[in-house]
């Protein structure tokens, strides 16, 4: 074999959604370590998002002695990225693989701007990554893109694994799963069929919708539920793209009785739910649905080519807080001809059903993106995106550029006022949900205990419930935590 021991490395993102510090182990190196263990190949895994400090990194690489490393890239940060893999590279020379969106969206281009670099892992790194392990040749390998002396070779894309099934979930042996939040994420699909001006998705995961079945994805439920695991989220772009598959799931949870699950969907189209689904979905133990919303303007959903009404959106987020989920809600702000009236609107809708929070990020063109064309031939960046890619927080309260629609004052208006809007609605679902776990035990605690103990046990609970949590994710993982914790059996 060429390569028998492999380090895969997830770099910090500072100042992203997440709040900065991982929450949850790497998915996407999970299924690839996980793959290449099939093939006899070892491998560790360091994720600097824990915000680790260097001494902890460059002793894990001593200890490991890897003959590979293995670095996934998002565009978001890149330059910081290459950076580290120059350090990486002066420590120990050590061959360096790089994958991820970022490598898949510029390719030779990674290469060819990071000199340290020297393979290139494109779409799907399953079948790459095994195939660059063992003994074939460097020219035969598709999705792989190496040096040839001076210069850069991709040998084309490799066709789209079909069958999700054949690739095992991830288990993260070796990791330490305490340093985490006790949610664990699951990715039940890849591939997106739409096309979204802004988004880089359908270049990076393909655009055919491919799924896991409903029993694959039950097998990694209970794996997880055994380990007393009770908190799920399914991170896909498109959960419920194949109703009848998600239908299926709830089937399965419920015939094999496991209870006291929570289980969240963070991509849901709201013309892929009904109420047969979102029923099913409620008894199945989901509590939280987050919809990319974008705007609540139809004229602006046709310009981003979301595919959708705001009529269909309306009738699947109002139906959703009917039925008791906590609804999470996405928009944009500064869209090509977008208004202050179309904000407001926005602005309206997220108050009316955003019972679970929402954020409104500020639209940025990202490279290769029908957005980018369109700006570049209908306006102006007001940077270059090298610079905001890399020196930029991700949800950045600044506009990006500059085209027809909002003049520059009135998207930094409206960017400052939807900011008030996430922090007020964000109180709002924190509230209702600390009120939520309250009432939900209070009943069971008064028939059991008593007033004066189930008193007792409620002020305890709103203690617990207010400690200082910061991080959105990680305080709404705790409030759930105790929502267990005090669950009668």
């Amino acid at each position: 074999m060429r390569f028998k021991r492999v380090l895969f490395i997830y770099p910090d993102y500072p100042d992203n959604h997440y709040g900065g510090k991982s929450s949850h182990p790497p998915v996407g190196i999970g299924y690839i370590a996980e793959y290449l263990k099939r093939t006899d190949v070892d491998t560790a895994t360091i994720d600097l998002g824990l915000q680790l400090p260097s001494s902890i990194f460059y002793k894990r690489l001593d200890e490991f002695k890897p003959d590979l490393i293995a670095i996934s890239l998002m565009t978001f940060r890149y330059k910081h990225h290459y950076a580290l893999i120059k350090n990486i590279e002066s420590y120990a020379d050590i061959p360096i693989a790089a994958g991820g969106p970022h490598l898949t969206a510029w390719k030779l281009n990674v290469l060819e701007q990071c000199k340290e670099i020297d393979f290139g892992v494109s779409l799907e790194g399953e079948h790459t990554m095994a195939a660059l392990c063992s003994d074939e040749a460097l020219t035969q390998i598709k999705g792989l893109i190496y040096r040839d002396g001076g210069d850069v070779r991709f040998n084309g894309e490799r066709d789209l694994i079909e069958d999700l099934d054949t690739l095992p979930f991830p288990e993260y042996e070796g990791i330490d799963m305490s340093s985490y939040s006790d949610t664990m994420c699951i990715s039940s699909s890849r591939g997106c069929p739409y096309g979204c001006i802004f988004c880089q998705s359908k270049s990076i995961l393909g655009r055919h919708f491919r799924a896991r079945s409903a029993g694959n994805l039950l097998n990694e439920i209970v794996f997880w539920y055994e380990k007393g695991i009770r908190n799920f989220s399914f991170i896909d772009d498109n959960f419920t793209m194949d109703s009848k598959r998600v239908v299926e799931l709830c089937e399965l949870i419920r015939m094999n009785n496991l209870k006291h699950l929570d289980l969240s969907a963070t991509g849901v189209r709201a013309d892929r739910v009904d109420e047969d689904l979102l029923r099913n979905m409620k008894d199945a133990g989901f509590t939280h649905l987050s919809f990319g919303v974008e705007s609540a303007s139809d004229n602006i959903l046709k310009i981003l080519k979301k595919n959708e009404s705001v009529k269909e959106i309306e009738r699947s987020v109002s139906l959703a807080n009917k039925l008791g989920f906590f609804v999470r809600l996405y928009f944009v702000v500064g869209s090509p001809y977008e208004t202050i009236e179309d904000v407001k609107k926005s602005i309206e809708f997220a108050e009316k059903y955003g019972t679970g929070g929402c954020n409104f990020g500020s639209l940025m063109p990202l490279p290769d993106t029908k957005l980018m064309e369109w700006v570049k031939e209908n306006g102006n960046l007001l940077m270059d995106p090298e610079y905001y890619l890399n020196e930029f927080a991700e949800f950045e309260r600044i506009p990006y550029y500059n085209g027809p629609g909002m003049t520059l004052d009135e998207k930094r208006t409206a960017l400052e006022i939807t900011e008030k809007v996430r922090i007020k609605l964000e109180n709002r679902y924190q509230r209702n949900l600390k009120i939520q776990i309250i009432k939900k035990h209070f009943k069971s605690d008064l028939k059991k205990s008593g007033i004066i103990k189930a008193s007792i046990i409620a002020l305890l609970r709103i203690s617990l419930l207010n400690n200082h949590i910061h991080d959105f994710y990680n305080k709404s993982d705790l409030l759930k935590r105790y929502a267990r914790t005090f669950a009668h059996e």
